[in-house]
């Protein structure tokens, strides 16, 4: 299994790299530098509401299928029509209730129509996602990593041209254009997926033909609790910006420049969660050992993350006035620096989060979840109108740590696993020469961050080599092996 998520992980991570950094790091921000961080900002906090209730389009029904497919293929004749029947309802619901929270939140009436296109994109995600669960859970991890890009790679070519070509010929590019944009990707993907899925399996063995039977939801809410107090406490912090300040929109604006290249890292994070899933499922299922898998994942996306979080806090003035020019730099970077390092907590729970829900040890998973919701709503509440986009940075480090560390006790008292030492030391190791290598090339190549990411990436896989972090003998193996 370790041999299967290396092969897999190689080639996820491969054609991730090759589309969506260009996305996050050009589209994105080219868009942000386009329409202002006033108008993305509240883009930016209508997209964070609708993430927030987009439990409601799941109610954790992706996950359970996906662990309930990759356990047993028939899973999937027997339930698609009625889980398709169950998502079309719970479809309806959450636009109702995005609409009511809007009102109760006294939205004013022109973010309405911004509001209803994103929520539309939601349900188009969330169907997405489900269909994809079922490519995955069949063990299509390659195609299921193709179909992962695919949105993005459309979403490249529209927009180049919307940025570059339309706008600037005949009129200056708007906030609607990137959510009408992102709405035909996300539709010709879920077309893609289908006929995808239709081509792996016999389609005479299903019925899309939707049918309404709430039984499934007895089994999949355990995994909605989980998923929607950790969207509560990821995204409920631009929200709350944009309402609690008088300077909110931009504020949000302001963190949502610096948010990005932790959705860029959270990429890798959900790459790795999506790709475990299925693979601890057939573990637990067939009662074999998943530590050297989780100790595998661990080491490898800890280690990223370190490097990141290094490279951001020795480079992030100079990454960030790349690519904000127009901006305070100082302060995009401090906010920067506090995510960033806040990842650390976010690859933990990723790994250790998934173990946990392939062997449905959910009660106290939600527990954790629910106090670091409690403490993140709380700091945020208190620090946001004394140091607004800085306060929200902080909170979700803080947040994001606290829930890891409550995670791994939970994996280590319910599979009786111990600490393991040198896993840990050579990950110390690691961060303190790398630590030393970013001081002294910040020190050397001030303003050439693009040099310093290029030698970080280039020290950090030797490093990481040297330290058995990545097992030159399984890496080889792996790519020898047909």
């Amino acid at each position: 299994m370790k041999k299967l998520f290396l092969s897999n992980l190689i080639f996820l991570v491969l054609i991730n790299l090759l589309v969506k950094p260009f996305y996050i790091f050009v589209i994105e921000v080219g868009v942000q530098n386009e329409v202002g961080p006033t108008e993305y900002g509240v883009f930016f906090s209508l997209f964070n509401l609708c993430y927030l209730f987009q439990i409601i389009n799941d109610l954790g029904i992706n996950n359970y299928n996906n662990i309930s497919v990759a356990k047993d293929e028939k899973f999937l004749s027997q339930n698609i029509s009625k889980i398709l029947g169950l998502k079309i309802v719970l479809s309806i619901i959450f636009f109702s209730i995005i609409c009511l929270v809007a009102i109760c939140i006294n939205y004013p009436e022109e973010y309405y129509p911004l509001l209803y296109l994103i929520a539309i994109n939601q349900i188009l995600v969330s169907f997405i996602l489900y269909f994809r669960t079922n490519v995955s859970g069949l063990g299509y991890y390659k195609w299921d990593s193709v179909v992962s890009i695919l949105d993005k790679f459309i979403l490249i070519i529209l927009l180049s041209y919307l940025l570059w070509f339309y706008s600037s010929s005949i009129e200056s590019f708007n906030i609607a254009w990137f959510i009408y944009a992102q709405m035909v990707s996300l539709i010709i993907t879920l077309l893609v997926v289908v006929i995808l899925l239709i081509s792996k399996v016999k389609p005479t063995s299903f019925s899309f033909i939707p049918s309404f039977d709430t039984s499934l939801l007895k089994n999949s809410l355990p995994f909605a609790l989980v998923i929607l107090i950790m969207s509560a406490y990821s995204r409920i912090d631009g929200v709350m910006l944009e309402r609690m300040l008088v300077d909110g929109k931009q504020e949000a604006g302001i963190y949502a420049a610096s948010y990005r290249i932790l959705d860029a890292l959270n990429i890798i994070g959900f790459l790795f969660a999506g790709l475990l899933l299925p693979m601890f499922s057939k573990l637990v299922a067939s009662g074999e050992d998943t530590k050297p898998t989780l100790v595998l994942s661990f080491k490898l996306l800890i280690a990223i993350s370190i490097s990141v979080a290094l490279y951001c806090n020795f480079f992030g003035n100079q990454l960030m006035l790349t690519l904000y020019p127009d901006q305070p730099i100082d302060y995009y970077s401090l906010i920067l620096k506090f995510l960033t390092w806040g990842f650390l907590g976010i690859a933990t729970t990723h790994i250790f989060g998934t173990l946990l829900t392939a062997s449905h040890s959910l009660k106290k998973m939600n527990i954790v979840f629910a106090l670091g919701l409690l403490i993140n709503v709380l700091l945020n509440w208190y620090f946001i109108p004394m140091h607004k986009a800085i306060a929200a940075a902080a909170t979700t480090m803080a947040t994001e740590i606290f829930v890891a560390v409550g995670l791994v006790s939970i994996v280590l008292s319910e599979f009786k696993y111990r600490i393991e030492l040198k896993p840990i030391i050579s990950l110390i190791i690691y961060g303190v020469v790398l630590y030393g290598f970013y001081y002294s090339v910040s020190n050397l190549l001030a303003s050439e961050w693009y040099i310093g990411l290029i030698l970080g990436i280039i020290v950090s896989f030797v490093v990481s080599l040297l330290l058995n972090i990545i097992d030159i003998r399984e890496l080889k193996t792996i790519l020898t092996d047909r």
